[in-house]
């Protein structure tokens, strides 16, 4: 059981506001105490409630905004005044006959939303809710399809009032309805935004239903216990006063010192371990809870995403293997202890990470889903002081705005001459379209991405930016595909579609820091027909195709690692292609992934145990020695021709024959010196890597034979027979495109035109072909690789005879003057 620190806050504010949360931080324990010895020194909890804006910046205008966005402190105590009308008018929307309720908005205005909606659905008798925060026509049209627009109010939300989709949705509705039912259409709509917005005067003018006017001093993010949040719980019958009541209780709590304060514990927790390293937040969240984590997202992205730091908050990712982490976690887990999570299987895993592992983990428990009320503002308060703990402004979102800016900026273009200006792929493969600017492998689909891939670092998250429907069928091949990333590059990974996390973490991905790694996936074609927009000269395929093009234009801008792919008409069988594509890309990708020297992670296939001990994967050891930070690599080479780069984008080719000597120490671009000539070259790596157990070595050898062609070979594939490959002897037919090797049950088999491979249990050893040529099939070199694996955790020594095959499936960079460069 989680127990290396215990508090637990019960307050009675006309409901049982009981909370728990239990930290076991092992050796992030420090990071957390020094976090608390900070907000104790400021004074942080005293000066809070004092509304001292000088707690997070000493700037006057800065501290004048902050100012202005400390309403949500106290809301809910106002809130609690008008609890017994907003019930009144709920029953009110249900004695009309509105069967459904369409809240329509984006971001704060939304997420809050959802999060009731998905957590406690609607009471007897009152209207379902559904949520809209998407510009996705192919979600729009379905929905409108299924709407009974004479029986469904919808609810437009927007703190500015001027939020281009919350609009574009307003206004797409209000058309429909009065198509459905003439005059009068205004009655089935109610708006809730800021005094004096846009949104009020549009209400005022359609003659909606209501217009609720929110306390104007409360940022998006911060506004779930305002009307944004509670006007739509109360149209599906929540007992408001119950939920405000428990957010009482914890207001109560907050306000102790420090050290009995949960609100103040959590923030610490969330600020110390971020700044010592551990800033991938993982949210555990339960069935019974399950969109608490989009909430949470968008107020840690938002709030912390910024001058270069931040916390990533990661929800919705499964829990893996204990060796799927890195010491980049920390993990917090919400309990809902009157549901069936009684039986949570998270509870031992999670358990297994803090005992076994050593990663901080904490619980927070919540007596039933009314105790939301309560985690909504614990998690207000604690965000707002890992900001100080992290120093900077959690207030602000200075760059959300961009990504809109490049919107209007591409719907401008389209209006001029009726196109978007989409760009045009760098490689293909089965329907799918890769676009990426790094791109220096030529066509071939898969090695692009692998030396995408092999961008990333120690440290980093991968993104993955779905620009289409979020329908079950997606998501659980955006979940697979996912996985499959975090599993072999051990890294963090989150999820999220477009345009929702253009309003949330979009601040993060572009002012945090810049450990990102961006995937955006779009399917234009998967459209249909254009969905128009009433009163802009673009639909809502123009829309969603605009926010793609300048969010991908602002990750750009700030220097991210982005690339972005086109899944097609056929979105899920594109992400499964995708899925065997990354999978076998994360593989060759790992010579340049891993530039700490801490081993390999879990499921790559060169891990694959014969018996012995011993493991196969030569050459992405290879590409381990020769590259990366805290490292060493000793180079003995001859190039026919050119210097080699290890990596590089650029290389200096020499029209003689050289020997190369190459020392790097964590250099991002060594290079090979010029010696002396020979007639073949030879490539050796040593590697002094540190933490290798019990003295590894591991020793690559490149030797080269066969034309150097300027045509690049493709990247092959490693069949599946390589795992199947028995103790017999192998042969490799020279001069062929073909390895022959027997299997364990007698059988023989040939591996032609791809990577094949084989191993014995004795010295696990592995041999392969490159596939053929592009054009006219003509063979190059005869790569044979050989790895001689001692004890668990192997040297390995790797011989090939075609090291520009190689270089290509692995990432390495090897340059010719004839050749295009690999990577």
């Amino acid at each position: 059981m989680l127990g290396s620190q215990d508090s637990n806050t019960t307050a009675d504010a006309g409901a049982d506001a009981a909370s728990s949360q239990r930290f076991a931080l092992g050796a992030a324990q420090g990071a957390y105490d020094e976090a608390l010895a900070l907000l104790e020194r400021e004074r942080a909890v005293e000066r809070i409630w004092a509304r001292d804006a000088a707690l997070w910046s000493d700037d006057p205008d800065v501290r004048e905004t902050i100012a202005d966005r400390l309403g949500w402190l106290t809301v809910a105590e106002r809130m609690r005044e008008e609890a017994d009308d907003l019930a009144v008018f709920g029953r009110e929307i249900r004695d009309a006959g509105f069967g459904r309720a369409v809240l329509l908005g984006m971001g704060g205005s939304s997420l809050c939303v959802e999060v009731l909606r998905r957590s406690f659905g609607s009471a007897e008798g009152f209207p379902a809710l559904t949520v809209v925060d998407t510009t996705d026509p192919a979600t729009l049209r379905a929905l409108t399809d299924e709407l009974d627009l004479t029986k469904t109010l919808f609810i437009v939300a927007s703190k500015s009032g001027g939020t281009l989709e919350t609009l574009s949705h307003a206004a797409y509705f209000f058309e429909r309805v009065t198509e459905a039912q003439g005059d009068g259409a205004g009655a089935s709509f109610i708006a809730i935004t800021d005094p004096g917005s846009q949104l009020e005067q549009l209400g005022e003018e359609r003659g909606y239903r209501r217009v609720f006017l929110n306390p104007p001093d409360i940022g998006g993010r911060y506004s779930v216990l305002s009307y944004f949040g509670l006007v739509p719980g109360a149209i599906a019958g929540l007992d408001i006063a119950a939920l405000l009541d428990r957010a009482l209780g914890m207001m109560e709590a907050c306000r102790q010192p420090v050290a009995d304060n949960p609100g103040a514990q959590l923030g610490a927790l969330l600020g110390g371990l971020a700044r010592a390293g551990r800033d991938k937040l993982t949210l555990v969240v339960g069935d019974g809870l399950a969109a608490y984590g989009d909430w949470a997202e968008q107020l840690i992205a938002e709030s912390t995403g910024k001058e270069g730091r931040g916390i990533v908050p990661v929800t919705g990712e499964a829990l893996g293997e204990p060796t799927a982490y890195r010491d980049d976690r920390v993990f917090v887990h919400l309990y809902l202890r009157d549901s069936d999570s009684a039986a949570d299987p998270a509870l031992d895993d999670l358990a297994e990470l803090a005992t076994e592992q050593g990663q901080p983990v904490a619980r927070l428990d919540l007596a039933d889903r009314y105790d939301l009320g309560a985690e909504f503002f614990r998690w207000e308060f604690a965000v707002a002081l890992a900001g100080k703990v992290l120093g900077i402004n959690p207030f602000d979102e200075p760059n959300v705005q961009e990504s809109k800016d490049n919107t209007n900026r591409f719907l401008a273009r389209f209006a001029e001459s009726g196109r978007l200006p989409e760009p045009e792929p760098v490689a293909t493969l089965d329907g799918l379209g890769l676009i990426w600017p790094g791109n220096t492998v030529g066509g071939d689909f898969e090695a692009a991405v692998a030396a995408f891939l092999a961008q990333v670092k120690e440290g980093d998250y991968l993104a993955l930016q779905a620009y289409f429907a979020a329908t079950p069928e997606h998501e659980r091949a955006l979940q697979a595909l996912r996985l499959a990333l975090r599993d072999r590059l051990r890294l963090a990974t989150t999820l999220g579609y477009g345009p929702r996390f253009l309003h949330s973490t979009g601040q993060l991905h572009k002012g945090g820091a810049n450990n990102g790694v961006f995937l955006q996936l779009v399917a234009p074609a998967a459209s249909g027909d254009p969905l128009p927009i009433p009163g802009r000269d673009y639909g809502f395929e123009t829309l969603i195709a605009a926010q793609a093009l300048g969010d991908l234009r602002s990750l750009r801008d700030h220097g991210r690692r982005v690339a972005r792919v086109d899944l097609g008409a056929d979105i899920a069988g594109g992400l499964q292609t995708l899925q065997g594509v990354v999978e076998r890309a994360a593989a060759q990708a790992l010579g340049l992934a891993r530039p700490d020297g801490r081993g390999d992670p879990p499921g790559r296939p060169d891990r694959a145990d014969d018996g012995s001990g011993a493991a196969q994967g030569g050459v992405a050891t290879m590409g381990r020695a020769m590259t990366g930070s805290l490292r060493a690599a000793i180079a003995l080479g001859c190039l026919a021709g050119g210097v080699a780069a290890l990596p590089s984008r650029r290389s200096v080719g020499l029209p003689l024959a050289v020997f190369a000597l190459g020392i790097g120490f964590a250099l991002p671009h060594p290079w090979a010196l010029p010696l002396a000539a020979a007639p073949r070259p030879i490539w050796l790596g040593l590697r002094i890597g540190r933490r290798l157990p019990r003295g590894v070595l591991a020793v690559g050898l490149v030797h080269q034979r066969g034309s150097a062609s300027s045509d690049r070979p493709r990247a092959g594939r490693v069949r599946d027979d390589v795992s199947k490959a028995g103790t017999a002897s192998t042969t490799l037919q020279n001069g062929t495109d073909a390895i022959e090797y027997h299997r364990r049950d007698g059988s023989r088999r040939q591996a032609s035109g791809l990577w094949g491979g084989c191993r014995n249990s004795a010295l696990s050893r592995r041999c392969g072909v490159p596939s053929r040529r592009a054009g006219d099939g003509r063979l190059r070199g005869r790569p044979i690789v050989v790895d001689f694996g001692v004890g668990a955790r192997p040297g390995r020594m790797t011989l090939a005879l075609d090291p520009a095959a190689l270089m290509a499936r692995y990432g390495l960079v090897f340059h010719w003057p004839t050749v295009p460069r690999l990577g």
